[in-house]
């Protein structure tokens, strides 16, 4: 078996990769629910949550993640999970947004011995890959009653992914004329996804919110290279929930669970790729009368399990978190935040049987309105 070298996650290569969530930086400390926060906000896993939305708003997020495998190597990469841009319009709010989906970045490395000619020549394979697959869609929301928000969205998947391999010879061995094999394929994503949720504010002290996302078949297209075969895959419904509750002035409490059956999948993939059924759930306090220089600065932090759906080497993988962050009200006009900066920062481990590798995510957002 290949051995691994320095990747982003050795898991994104089990399946169609791990999970990459549209979450923003303060869905990321609260434990990652990403729904039922309270306020009105721009979150594509939250469709409602952007029914009380009152100005042109556009809300966007940078996420850097390092990760170490348990030798102690380690590397990183850095992606924009979410951009959405909302304009509300006689009481409706449209718009129109990018968010993540799979991560399917890593790298192994293999050292062999081959046969050329009669010689045993020394070689190093290089497996690697590099994609992100997301969705481009377009939500409508609107405020029901004061207390109720509901919210749609339709789109597409998006995004490439690129494969390829590459072996390298001893050149002491095989000589200089050897030239290094090199073979990669490139595919394009594509298929329908949509979505739906609602939220609802019994009192101002409780929020509870729902959402379904449903997905047609992911097609994988070859676009470029040798490999002309692509492929369809089912990405299960997934269903989430969430609650906040404020048990003091300025003091919250989250929490939130999201389920997806992944069995079909695992149909398609083979018998012990995949999880029948995916559970995440998570939650989080925030305490929102801190202040800096007179600025709101809410801290917040949070715990979260994940199930990931795709099994590695025939085991079952898994996520947990630990996580913290703020939040800076750089400019508010009328109660309402013209300029917003979020931090979320996330320490966890992933693990299955015979692997495991601890993590680094930080997440930025910034949200900006106006008239």
């Amino acid at each position: 078996m290949p051995s691994p070298a320095g990747a982003q996650s050795l898991l994104a290569s089990a399946g169609l990769g791990i999970p990459a969530e549209p979450l923003d930086a303060r869905a990321r400390a609260l434990g990652g629910s990403g729904i039922g926060q309270p306020g009105w906000h721009l979150l594509p896993t939250d469709p409602a949550a952007a029914a009380g939305v009152a100005l042109p708003t556009i809300s966007a997020s940078f996420q850097p993640t390092r990760a170490t495998l348990r030798d102690g190597r380690s590397a990183g990469h850095a992606r924009f999970p979410t951009a959405v841009v909302a304009y509300p319009l006689w009481g409706n709010v449209f718009s129109v947004g990018f968010a993540s989906v799979l991560d399917q970045e890593w790298e192994v490395v293999a050292n062999r011995t081959i046969d050329l000619n009669g010689t045993e020549v020394s070689a190093i394979d290089i497996f690697r890959s590099r994609g992100n697959l997301s969705r481009v869609q377009v939500g409508w929301a609107r405020q029901v009653g004061g207390n109720f928000g509901l919210g749609v969205t339709v789109g597409s998947y998006a995004g490439a992914l690129e494969r390829s391999f590459v072996r390298l010879l001893d050149t002491d061995t095989a000589g200089q004329g050897v030239e290094a094999f090199a073979i990669q394929g490139r595919w394009r994503a594509s298929g329908v996804v949509a979505g739906a949720g609602v939220a609802w504010d019994p009192s101002a002290l409780i929020r509870i919110a729902a959402a379904v996302t449903w997905s047609d078949k992911l097609a994988l297209s070859p676009s470029t290279g040798v490999t002309p075969e692509g492929g369809e895959y089912s990405i299960p419904l997934e269903l989430r929930a969430g609650a906040t509750a404020i048990l003091a002035p300025g003091f919250g409490v989250s929490a939130g669970v999201v389920f997806a059956d992944w069995s079909a999948v695992g149909e398609e993939l083979g018998a012990g790729t995949t999880r029948e059924a995916s559970w995440s759930y998570g939650g989080g306090i925030e305490w929102a009368r801190a202040t800096l220089f007179g600025r709101t600065l809410p801290l917040r932090a949070g715990v979260r399990h994940q199930d990931l759906p795709f099994h590695f080497d025939g085991s079952p993988a898994q996520e947990r978190t630990l996580s913290a962050g703020f939040g800076l009200e750089l400019v508010e006009s009328e109660g309402q935040p013209i300029a917003r900066l979020d931090f979320g920062l996330e320490r966890g481990t992933r693990s299955a049987q015979g692997l495991s590798e601890s993590f680094l995510r930080t997440t930025l957002s910034v949200r900006l309105a106006g008239g």
